[in-house]
């Protein structure tokens, strides 16, 4: 047709191109996009011109497939200390030829262990705040795209992140302990003598032995495993992960303690999980938000009370032993 007439090219009832494509020798080209996955027909027809009379092209199936996606992981920081914020970022987009910005969730692993699943933004990003590593090296963090109607799954490369104390009482200490803003102490010998953690501060007793009351306030985490502690045990107002004994917690295995002395749980605002340890005293779960609260497994000599916790405790399917009354939250008799 040597540039003359124009050719409309159609998917069914819907133009392609805004419209008719003018002839450049004895070709026209369009190039469309599609609104979802699926099989759309498409016709060409001439409009014809001077010399040349109308004709229409067969109808040919256009195939559309989900897009392939690339996601990126990246991290606040490669070494924290246990309690320390970290922050995760993935970065989700449409691998060429696809195009778009992917919907749909991200799932950030450590190993095998979720740390926590996050709606996409409208730029295709997802952050996740955690603050429950335990110490250790990470080397396998990753994120996972869920993919969507549009778009398939990907998952990004593992990054690796380092969890520390800032020091660590191995044999044995005399003296009463305090663990200012800051501080990051791990016992794994034995401490005699109180131990107080004050706001801003952590504490980690793994395996260690301790003789005196620990009282825990406004700490960014505390962590109980393997321990015996002989002295009431209070924990109020932690900012992030308080984990005492005997639950599959970011992937390590925390055992049970052996706990003289009541046991008080107070007003975090973090994860909480009391399991599978012996406490002689009575125990109080009272005002932790945020959660979950996880109390699971133990033996307890004494009373269990929970009251103004939101969500409310959970055993997890494990229930308690308790010789004494149970009130409130935990009063069912399973519980």
């Amino acid at each position: 047709p040597n540039g003359e007439g124009s050719v409309t090219f159609m998917s069914s009832t819907t133009k392609l191109c805004s419209g008719a494509v003018v002839l450049s020798g004895d070709r026209a080209t369009c190039t469309a996009s599609y609104p979802a996955i699926g099989s759309y027909p498409v016709t060409a027809s001439y409009s014809g011109g001077p010399d040349f009379i109308a004709s229409s092209a067969p109808a040919l199936t256009e195939t559309v497939n989900q897009d392939a996606t690339t996601t990126s992981l990246g991290l606040s920081s490669s070494s924290v200390v246990f309690g320390q914020q970290l922050t995760l970022t993935a970065t989700v987009a449409a691998k060429a030829p696809g195009a778009g910005v992917p919907t749909g969730t991200v799932s950030f692993l450590d190993g095998t262990v979720s740390l926590g699943t996050v709606t996409l933004t409208s730029a295709g990003k997802a952050t996740l705040t955690t603050q429950g590593l335990l110490a250790g090296t990470h080397a396998t963090l990753t994120a996972v795209y869920s993919g969507n109607p549009n778009y398939l799954t990907s998952t990004s490369s593992a990054s690796q992140v380092v969890v520390a104390y800032t020091s660590c009482i191995t044999g044995t200490h005399t003296v009463a302990l305090t663990v200012t803003a800051g501080q990051v102490i791990c016992i794994t010998g034995t401490q005699t003598g109180a131990v107080t953690v004050q706001a801003g501060g952590a504490l980690a007793i793994v395996g260690g032995h301790g003789t005196g009351a620990v009282q825990v306030s406004g700490a960014t985490a505390f962590l109980a495993c393997g321990a015996t502690i002989t002295g009431a045990l209070s924990v109020q107002g932690v900012t992030g992960p308080v984990i005492i004994g005997d639950v599959l917690y970011d992937g390590a295995a925390c055992a049970g303690n052996t706990q003289s002395g009541a046991v008080t749980l107070s007003g975090n605002t973090g994860q909480v999980v009391l399991g599978g340890s012996t406490v002689t005293g009575a125990v109080s779960v009272t005002g932790n938000v945020g959660g979950p609260t996880v109390i699971a497994g133990n033996h307890i000599t004494g009373a269990l009370a929970c009251s103004g916790n939101t969500p409310a405790p959970t055993d997890g399917g494990t229930g308690n032993t308790v010789t004494g009354a149970r009130s409130g939250q935990c009063s069912a008799s399973g519980f």
